[in-house]
């Protein structure tokens, strides 16, 4: 009970009150490769060619990624899973 109603310090108060606090998102390993993903605005669009021109230019990526690296052929959606209510067997 001697901690009750007392005021503590935190650690991070001085980053917290400057701006300048360190999250995880801000903590990169080293040789991490991270992975981005842009997904289009529109819901409903029908998206007829992808520039990647200007994206391969910029220094650090490794792989772009389109539509047309899917094979056309794969299944758009999972099988029903016949454990789940109402789910299918596939």
């Amino acid at each position: 009970m001697k901690t009750v109603s007392k005021a503590y310090r935190k650690k991070d108060a001085m980053q917290l009150v400057t701006g300048q606090p360190v999250y995880m998102d801000d903590l990169v390993p080293a040789n991490c490769l991270i992975v981005k993903l842009l997904r289009s605005p529109h819901a409903n669009a029908i998206v007829k060619t992808v520039n990647t021109a200007v994206a391969k230019k910029v220094p650090g990526i490794e792989a772009i990624f389109t539509w047309e690296d899917v094979p056309q052929d794969a299944p758009r959606y999972t099988p029903g899973r016949p454990d789940v209510p109402g789910g299918q067997s596939p």
